[in-house]
């Protein structure tokens, strides 16, 4: 839709300017009315054009996210598609992998293999729809690997809930 949109503005004020200058073309308005027009137009964008204000779930996201970073880096970040995947594109690079609960979509096939080899794992569940913290599971199966709760209220920001789970060693 990129291209589209560039060339379908580019093609619209072009359409513009040529009606306005077939329209013009034998008066001597011509000469002053097309920049007048553009001139006006762009001062127009510019009072107009919004100012640039964060939003506030970027906000809280990206304190949770950092925060997250630092209570558990190099650790699996679970749960929901979008849980899992802007918590940890908000993070400093390479500090979790984002790996969506079992039976969700994975962005990334190669995540759940990745998943053997990581010790801690933290568990969005209440955004998610996982559990809340009475029912969270002692024991999980997730992608072949079993995990065990460690601390059911590993960290918690608002609507967002975490648990800590560690793999099981055989």
């Amino acid at each position: 839709m990129t291209l589209t949109v560039v060339f379908g503005t580019i093609s619209g004020l072009l359409t513009i300017y040529f009606i306005l200058h077939l329209a013009l073309k034998r008066t001597r308005m011509e000469k002053y009315l097309i920049p007048t027009l553009a001139i006006g137009g762009l001062l127009f964008l510019i009072i107009e054009f919004p100012l640039r204000m964060p939003s506030p779930k970027y906000k809280r996201r990206s304190e949770i996210a950092l925060n997250l970073a630092q209570k558990a880096p190099d650790s699996m970040l679970m749960g929901g598609y979008w849980e899992t995947y802007v918590f940890a594109a908000l993070q400093p690079a390479n500090t979790m992998t984002a790996l969506p609960l079992e039976g969700r979509y994975v962005r990334m096939p190669w995540t759940p293999a990745m998943l053997r080899d990581a010790n801690q794992i933290v568990i969005e569940y209440r955004e998610s729809r996982f559990a809340n913290a009475d029912a969270l599971p002692r024991q999980l199966e997730q992608y072949g690997t079993s995990l065990r709760l460690v601390d059911p209220k590993f960290y918690e920001y608002g609507e967002y809930s975490f648990a800590l789970y560690l793999k099981e060693t055989k």
